[in-house]
């Protein structure tokens, strides 16, 4: 998976296990996505396959139409051979927080498990070109 993460908005729990020129190794704590499959790569490139996603993080479409504290997409799914997939998540809390269940169709609510990774700083949009450079400059940072 690749992960990006905005540091003024809220993110998972996690602590700094080791500092390396250009990446660093965090654990992270269990937490909760919200997570949406769209119907297939078109509609996912478009935007529209996670308007549902969306309007469960603004409150729109959950049961107690509470707006979650992150609104950045941290989570886009990558198909084994490297292709962006129809996925796309959002933090939304630590594992064990009442969080508000979607109503939105195709919206589910998932548990990551804690977990030690690689992080690469950046900012800005992803493209799958951009995506892969992040990629090999993580690689190649950790050899």
């Amino acid at each position: 998976h690749i992960m990006g993460i905005e540091p003024v908005i809220n993110q998972p729990l996690h602590s700094v296990v080791g500092e390396f020129d250009g990446f660093e190794v965090r654990r992270y704590e269990p937490y909760v996505i919200a997570r949406m499959r769209a119907v297939d790569a078109h509609e996912a490139a478009s935007g529209r396959g996670f308007a549902g996603l969306v309007s469960h993080i603004f409150g729109v479409r959950n049961v107690t139409a509470q707006v979650m504290a992150s609104v950045l997409p941290i989570q886009i799914a990558s198909n084994a051979d490297g292709a962006p997939s129809e996925t796309i998540a959002f933090y939304v809390g630590q594992q064990g927080a009442h969080l508000p269940e979607p109503l939105a169709d195709g919206v589910e609510l998932v548990e990551v498990p804690g977990r030690t990774c690689a992080v690469l700083a950046f900012s800005g949009f992803t493209t799958p070109t951009a995506v892969e450079q992040f990629h090999k400059a993580l690689e190649t940072a950790m050899s």
